[in-house]
């Protein structure tokens, strides 16, 4: 588990322009619980994700950002829940954001907005192999009739 990932931004001649590093904490049972944004020219944090567990297959996830007066605001908050299948992004210690906070597979993310006041909420369903891996996903955004759907292959050796 990373406690510091420095992260760079170079110009196109490979000359660093900017450099600054994400602070990762953790609680005892070894969840993320915060990341903040630091760096040279911000040594305190302006950019703040909190995490919480609050059910079992549940992650709450609170993005907080600095406003031109230096308070934090609350800019949104996401709540995920999971199911009890294996997430093939796990075997491939692929990063996803807050989904990648849990080794199974996300059923449902609802998230506000804070600044517009909007409110979206997905769901996904999924098909499984014998594995209990995904092969096939169906994603429904609120509003929007017509699903997207995700095929996974396997090829393991």
């Amino acid at each position: 588990m990373p406690e510091i990932i420095n992260e760079f931004t170079l110009s196109a001649n490979g000359t660093v322009v900017n450099h600054s590093y994400w602070l990762y904490e953790y609680n005892t049972a070894k969840q993320l619980v915060k990341k903040s944004l630091l760096g040279p020219n911000h040594p305190v944090a302006c950019s703040v994700t909190q995490y919480s567990y609050p059910a079992a297959g549940q992650i709450k996830e609170e993005v907080y950002s600095c406003d031109m007066t230096g308070n934090m605001r609350l800019i949104s908050t996401t709540v995920k829940q999971f199911d009890n299948k294996k997430n093939p992004y796990m075997l491939l210690n692929f990063y996803q954001g807050i989904t990648s906070l849990s080794k199974n597979n996300v059923i449902a993310h609802y998230e506000t907005n804070h600044n517009t006041g909007r409110k979206y909420n997905y769901t996904y369903s999924y098909e499984y192999n014998e594995d209990d891996f995904p092969v096939k996903v169906t994603f429904v955004s609120q509003g929007n009739n017509f699903p997207s759907y995700y095929y996974w292959t396997y090829n393991c050796q």
